[in-house]
């Protein structure tokens, strides 16, 4: 089945700001994928409330290929992708090079990513600047991401453990993965020292640009600022898709 046609690819996302087109990492980092593959697609913003309808799980992102078939899961999305084009090599990794960026991957998603959504969502001055940012106007979609959509959040953080823990150790534990990936770009100017950018780098480097989203977590921003290899990789993964690092004036 061919996907080229702008028709049939399909990104259901949460929406972005004026310096990202998505503030969800997950969202971004299928972005990224898609630009990589060179992949013409449509972009659908949706909030909250609208999700649902478009995804199988109610979360994004979910892609559309084709008229029926939609796959949500930023991991599973690109799992598909690598099925539909293999003559593509997009991310360029085999053998062991393959299994280590998909650990990478798993890092991101399953450890740096809670670390990061706890921070951003369960410190309470970081929830309501990034709130008050995206959504400036009160409105009834405000006070369902204010009452429900942000408590979810909390939740689920707390249910996963990161969120149990204090702003400081927060901070800390964000910390302590920033280092893994920087200690991982040594010989190279991406993970594990590749003149190419895997999956995993697309995955952190989604996150990693969120910390300037807002100025709401000035002090982990400056945690990931601090690391100029760690922002210089950030840069080099947003350049190739075309898109303004916030992070530039550290990489």
């Amino acid at each position: 089945m061919s996907t080229d046609s702008r028709s049939e690819i399909v990104l259901y996302q949460y929406p972005g700001d004026a310096t990202l087109p998505s503030i969800s990492p997950p969202c971004l980092k299928v972005q990224l994928a898609l630009r990589k593959l060179g992949l013409e697609h449509e972009i659908v913003d949706l909030n909250p409330l609208q999700a649902g309808r478009h995804s199988p799980t109610g979360r994004l992102p979910a892609l559309r290929i084709g008229p029926d078939r939609t796959v949500a899961d930023s991991m599973a999305i690109l799992d598909l992708l690598e099925e539909l084009h293999p003559g593509r090599a997009p991310f360029g990794a085999t053998g062991a090079e393959r299994t280590r960026d998909r650990l990478l991957e798993h890092l991101v998603e399953d450890t740096l990513y809670w670390r990061g959504l706890s921070l951003r969502w369960v410190v309470p001055e970081h929830r309501a600047r990034l709130i008050d940012y995206l959504l400036p106007r009160p409105s009834p979609i405000k006070l369902f991401v204010r009452w429900v959509y942000a408590p979810s959040l909390v939740r689920r953080a707390r249910a996963q453990g990161c969120g149990r823990h204090s702003p400081t150790e927060m901070e800390a534990r964000f910390e302590e993965v920033l280092d893994l990936f920087q200690d991982s770009l040594e010989g190279g100017p991406f993970l594990q020292g590749r003149s190419e950018p895997g999956r995993a780098d697309l995955a952190a480097a989604a996150l990693l640009a969120q910390v300037c989203v807002a100025d709401a977590q000035p002090r982990v921003e400056g945690l990931v600022r601090q690391r100029r290899e760690l922002t210089g990789m950030v840069g080099r993964v947003l350049d190739e898709a075309g898109i303004a690092t916030p992070l530039a004036e550290a990489s």
